[in-house]
């Protein structure tokens, strides 16, 4: 629901104008606008609401047009909240499928900062606020990039097989050369990893499930720091972005300070976004997305600046009303 402030009857609504197509329906009473947001809209959009305000002077009343500018930051579609829900009990019962990303993995977690070389590119050629050659110091260190993260537990508290505490059952690559698919603006990295899914055969009511780590920092909160799309046979797509600290949280404390609820619940999401510690070093994502119908693709985008995310694992779970077929 979107909704505009009422101004003691003061002032009366026009009309909405939503060019980009971001409301579903509205209806005005009053100085009052309250609207339905339309379904599979995500990012960023303005609304204007035309309003007539009405002031008194000496007696006589004026109407004066005025246009107030909402700003919107749509950063799930909607109906995303109840494809994202499963149960721990259908977690439990689900029969299991690891899909094999050997072919996208293209580096090793413990690079992720301090790469050879460093992060180099791009970055503008001026003084400016950025982040560290390193991937891990903000320009607010005092002493640059004397700070390192703690090293080297990234998988002390897993092996090949896991399961998270939601249940959820991945296979990794921890001791390989290649145990991520790295993604980032960044000149290292590929901008994006796409994964097949069509071995799998995830059709309609089954999930599919992603284990991902990487950085963010506070020059990246509140944008979309990387995108999962989710592609279907018919050619339509569905988006979840990683949005910093919604749903996306950096791997490892930035120079000691984590997200602490006590001191930042006032920017921080009602809950702690699902996660799994695979090492002091290596806080990971656990994301899931039931499928609407036959599936074919799953790609991972990184889309802010400064940032490198990995994808670790794919699986897809099929609760017990879709068990139609042995595990693959």
């Amino acid at each position: 629901m979107l909704s505009s402030a009422r101004q003691a009857g003061s002032s009366t609504v026009d009309s909405v104008d939503d060019p980009q197509g971001f409301l579903a329906s509205w209806t005005a009473v009053g100085g009052l606008v309250t609207a339905k947001l339309a379904p599979n809209r995500t990012g960023f959009g303005v609304v204007a609401v035309n309003i007539r305000l009405r002031t008194s002077t000496n007696g006589a009343s004026t109407a004066i047009p005025q246009t107030r500018l909402f700003k919107l930051n749509i950063t799930a579609p909607v109906g995303a909240a109840s494809k994202l829900t499963v149960t721990k009990h259908e977690a439990a019962t689900a029969t299991w499928t690891s899909v094999d990303i050997t072919a996208q993995l293209n580096g090793n977690l413990s690079n992720i900062f301090h790469p050879e070389g460093g992060y180099l590119q791009p970055r503008p050629k001026t003084c400016s606020s950025r982040i560290g050659t390193d991937g891990y110091s903000p320009w607010t260190y005092t002493y640059g990039q004397g700070r390192r993260p703690p090293y080297p537990d990234f998988f002390s508290n897993c092996t090949g097989k896991i399961t998270t505490p939601q249940g959820a059952k991945f296979e990794l690559h921890a001791t390989e050369p290649n145990n991520v698919a790295f993604v980032s603006q960044w000149e290292n990295h590929p901008t994006s990893v796409s994964v097949l899914l069509g071995g799998s055969k995830v059709e309609a009511g089954d999930v599919v499930w992603l284990l991902v780590s990487g950085s963010t920092n506070a020059m990246q909160t509140r944008l979309s720091n990387a995108v999962i799309e989710f592609e279907s046979v018919d050619g339509t797509t569905e988006q979840l972005l990683l949005v910093p600290p919604m749903n996306y949280w950096t791997m490892t404390p930035i120079g000691g300070q984590d997200y602490n609820y006590a001191r930042d619940k006032f920017c921080l999401p009602a809950e702690p976004p699902p996660t799994v510690q695979l090492g002091h070093s290596n806080r990971a994502m656990v994301y899931q997305w039931r499928a609407k119908g036959a599936m074919k693709a799953v790609t991972l985008e990184a889309q802010s600046l400064e940032v490198v995310v990995g994808l670790l694992a794919v699986s897809v779970s099929r609760g017990a009303a879709n068990q139609r077929m042995n595990p693959i």
